[in-house]
């Protein structure tokens, strides 16, 4: 199962979640538990680098049976 919300008002605020076996968050990354690891975990860092890129705040949290990620960025208005 996988849910996702996502608010724009001054900034945009977006979470998902999804349902897993248990993780262990380190240092903001998550090993993967697939067969032949170098052909995953590619979609958490592509989002952290744009976060970052943007000087946006993001966490990651896992608890019973759910694994959470939310990240707010700052609205910027075009002219």
């Amino acid at each position: 199962m996988i849910r996702v919300s996502a608010v724009l008002k001054q900034s945009f605020l977006f979470s998902v979640r999804n349902t897993t076996l248990p993780v262990e968050i380190k240092n903001d990354t998550i090993q993967t538990t697939k067969p032949n690891a170098s052909l995953h975990g590619f979609g958490l860092s592509n989002i952290k680098l744009i976060l970052n890129k943007y000087h946006a705040d993001f966490v990651m949290d896992y608890e019973d049976g759910w694994f959470q990620f939310t990240g707010e960025i700052e609205a910027q208005v075009r002219k």
